[in-house]
């Protein structure tokens, strides 16, 4: 069985057609967890309505984020293989069931598939479509996204390590996927299993507040990098993965954030370079 967990806060517009892409699933064997975070809409009347056995409610009554809302479901859920998915988006008809027999057939730790983003209507795909079942770091170098709602997961992997998403945080994804892969023995990547993202619309405070967890997400992979004992070359190519997946996004704590006014009217590359500049001092300051 599966479990999907759907985290929930405010999403009265989009929850139903989320779960109905979930229960209109061609694979059956799944429970959904939905773990609801009381907003001020009528998000819960909208789940009540569907009437559906297998939609299991439980409470988030901490405020822990999405990375609470998910660790709360993987402790509730009771099946074999997790899965994530977002309130706002939705997944294609077979999404879960060509996830389940690909990991069933290659007997992976993890499968997932391609993500298309509902706004543009474009696909975030990986360049090598084989198993891959290689050593930690040519693993996690292929990974195109940060996200943790395009895969399935044994829950074993996830269980038996303690992996759990990082909670008041946002980008919780990434020291997630950096600890399944290196717990993984083998992962399948999936063609066609397509997941549908809905990026929505924040405010200027809320994106300035999204680029102040850059820097303690990058830390708290560096850390578990160090306490693995990653060689020189995996800790150079995490490093070079960190910087990559959160350089664009223009942010850091009050030690090395610096107003995008100051560096205004200067070229983009400048401006990324500089930026990865910052990241590399925090790599160093861990590493000594």
């Amino acid at each position: 069985m599966i479990s999907i967990i759907v985290p929930v806060f405010e999403s009265e517009k989009t929850i139903k057609r989320c779960l109905e892409s979930i229960l209109n699933q061609s694979y059956q064997d799944f429970e959904i967890v939905v773990v609801y975070k009381e907003g001020n809409d009528k998000t819960l009347d909208v789940i009540n309505s569907l009437h559906d056995s297998r939609i299991r409610v439980v409470y988030q009554h901490q405020e822990g984020g999405p990375g609470g809302a998910r660790n709360i479901g993987i402790d509730s859920s009771t099946g074999e293989y997790l899965g994530f998915v977002e309130s706002d988006d939705f997944i294609e008809k077979d999404f879960y069931r060509k996830l389940y027999q690909r990991i069933e057939n290659d007997k992976s730790d993890i499968a997932w598939g391609e993500i298309c983003c509902q706004d543009k209507n474009t696909m975030w795909t990986l360049h090598d479509r084989n198993s891959v079942e290689t050593v930690f770091f040519e693993k996690y170098s292929k990974v195109s996204n940060g996200a943790s709602f395009d895969k399935l997961f044994k829950a074993s992997l996830i269980k038996n390590h303690s992996i759990r998403f990082t909670e008041k945080l946002r980008y919780e994804d990434n020291p997630f996927l950096l600890k399944a892969f290196y717990y993984s023995d083998k992962i399948s990547l999936v063609k066609n299993a397509i997941y549908f993202y809905g990026p929505t619309p924040h405010s200027s405070e809320y994106r300035e507040k999204l680029k102040r967890c850059v820097i303690p997400i990058a830390a708290e992979m560096t850390d578990f990098a160090k306490a693995c004992h990653f060689s020189p070359r995996e800790m150079k190519l995490l490093q070079k993965k960190i910087i990559k997946s959160f350089a664009s996004s223009f942010i850091f704590e009050s030690d090395v954030y610096i107003p995008l006014k100051e560096i205004s009217g200067i070229p983009f590359r400048f401006k990324i370079r500089y930026l990865k500049r910052k990241l590399k001092s925090i790599f160093k300051r861990k590493n000594n």
